[in-house]
């Protein structure tokens, strides 16, 4: 069994809930944060192969279609370096690639 999700608010608590509980996603970060934080916790998890990210801008059916069956198709995959999180640290490490970001 596996889940996948869809979101468009993406607060670093609701990140580690939706990878600690395994649910692949599609993360569509909002521009308007405080130090673009959205953009970055996504960009964080996208770069380590557990997600996958539209930036708003971006934002079309064929663009979300397309990664929608890649999520799909490659399921194991994302599952696997989601896996390889330590859920425990996740906290620290998307507070350090904020902050190292600004």
């Amino acid at each position: 069994v596996w889940f996948l999700s869809v979101c468009s608010i993406i607060k670093g608590a609701f990140l580690i809930f939706v990878l600690g509980t395994k649910t692949l996603s599609i993360v569509i970060p909002s521009p308007n944060v405080t130090n673009n934080h959205q953009y970055h916790n996504a960009a964080y998890f996208k770069s380590k192969g557990c997600l996958e990210m539209i930036e708003e801008e971006y934002l079309s059916i064929n663009h979300f279609m397309t990664l929608l069956k890649k999520i799909i198709d490659n399921k194991n995959e994302y599952l696997q370096a989601i896996n390889k999180l330590d859920i425990i640290n996740l906290k620290k490490a998307m507070i350090d690639n904020v902050i190292n970001n600004e």
